[in-house]
């Protein structure tokens, strides 16, 4: 997505810690521009309720600033490779605690099933087709339409005796049959510990646009707590067009 021109439509709502009522939100249209090697983005529409901000500009929420790292471009950014393309396996988990969350973001968006450095008890057993986490999992292979498209639908879900010791609930991938190519994935996450705990659900449908498979549609549904830090339930949806 770094090295194209798109417009997306961006919607977050933040949600009281009983998950009831929104408490701050921000819905904004964004044209990212694409050129010579560089990347910016222009604002085109932007609607904030709430405590969104810090008095200082900062966003009041770590999930805010997550997505706004992931799908925002401050300035001028030059210079970049398609880490879809192999360079991911080489970023390093690095920085504050926003960067690091962003690289393993990546890890699960572009890699999943695949281990997550840096996240304690939860990196490995997101890699659900290492032989010791794959028996805790039933995978089948169905044939399904999905946004109008036929396409094989694989899936991946904890056996019973498993379902309270994996961190991967849900995993599905549909392929156009045609070719292979990913239409859709969607993810449920969940894990519990004294230090922290989350449960996340997320969708995304992509498309192949000049030649380079692309995200069209993300939605994520996220209640997570980590010790010392406020509880933040947070829903967002980014629809992208190339």
């Amino acid at each position: 997505m770094n090295l194209q021109t798109f417009n997306a439509i961006n919607d977050i709502k933040v949600y009281n810690k009983k998950g009831t009522q929104i408490v701050a939100s921000q819905q904004s249209e964004t044209k990212q521009i694409y050129r010579d090697g560089c990347r910016s983005m222009n604002t085109l529409f932007q609607k904030t309720k709430g405590h969104f901000y810090k008095s200082n500009g900062d966003y009041a929420y770590y999930t805010a600033r997550l997505f706004a790292e992931l799908f925002f471009t401050k300035g001028k950014v030059c210079g970049e490779n398609n880490i879809v393309k192999g360079h991911l396996e080489k970023e390093q988990i690095k920085g504050d605690r926003v960067e690091k969350s962003i690289t393993q973001l990546k890890y699960l968006m572009f890699f999943p099933g695949r281990p997550v450095p840096g996240v304690p008890f939860v990196g490995n057993k997101v890699a659900i087709f290492q032989p010791e986490i794959a028996q805790k999992y039933d995978f089948s292979l169905s044939a399904e339409d999905k946004n109008g498209v036929p396409c094989y639908l694989f899936e991946a879900r904890p056996k019973p005796a498993y379902k309270d010791d994996v961190v991967i609930n849900v995993f599905k991938t549909w392929l156009r049959q045609s070719d292979y190519a990913i239409v859709a994935r969607d993810y449920a996450l969940s894990y519990k510990t004294m230090l922290f705990d989350f449960d996340v659900i997320m969708h995304v449908d992509l498309s192949k646009v000049r030649g380079q498979l692309l995200p069209t549609f993300i939605s994520y549904n996220g209640n997570w707590h980590i010790l010392s830090k406020k509880r933040e339930i947070v829903r967002f949806t980014a629809n992208f067009d190339y």
